[in-house]
């Protein structure tokens, strides 16, 4: 028998069907009875397939269904077949604050870049970049270096538009820039 009249034997509807049916138990299956994910609560169509939150992303309803969902199943639920969305801040700080957790698989993707503590999916190189950029953005020296920081922009920012002001003497009328001023601000 050629190959040409088992491929037709085989494409024939019956077994497309039957072949799509059994393709379709099979995910059914999987997610209600052995996927790790079972027992997450969330919609049933996104736990066999990634259609829907690719049809949400599309239409740009994303984040509307995102708070649907969260009113509906609470702050953890089933995204995808593999996905899950963790809508509460405490939590997401708890999974953010450790290494256990690995990234999505979006992160490979960016390859074009060296790894870093953003796009990586390596949790050694992420525990070691952490390391080296902790210090300076923990709260005690954010919070000692605020006034620097609001000196060094926004402070230099009113004093000179108050010069700008004082230079208008008694016309009273200055002009500023807000579009210039504040670009060139955010570009420092």
């Amino acid at each position: 028998m050629a190959i040409r009249d088992v491929l037709v034997e085989a494409l024939r509807p019956v077994h497309v069907c039957a072949s799509v049916g059994v393709y379709v138990t099979w995910k059914v299956v999987h997610a209600l009875y052995l996927s790790p994910l079972r027992n997450v609560p969330g919609p049933f169509l996104s736990r066999i397939s990634w259609l829907p939150m690719r049809l949400n992303e599309v239409f740009g309803t994303e984040p509307e269904m995102m708070v649907q969902h969260c009113e509906k199943y609470g702050s953890i639920f089933v995204m995808e077949p593999n996905k899950v969305a963790v809508c509460d801040p405490h939590d997401c700080m708890m999974i953010l604050g450790t290494h256990a957790f690995r990234k999505d698989y979006f992160y490979e993707r960016v390859d074009f870049m060296e790894p870093n503590i953003f796009l990586t999916t390596d949790p050694e190189l992420n525990r070691h970049r952490r390391r080296q950029i902790g210090p300076a953005l923990n709260l005690r020296s954010l919070l000692h270096m605020e006034p620097t920081i609001l000196a060094a922009g926004a402070g230099q920012l009113v004093a000179k538009w108050g010069q700008a002001i004082t230079d208008a003497g008694a016309e009273g009328k200055a002009r500023i820039c807000y579009f210039d001023d504040l670009l060139l601000m955010a570009f420092d």
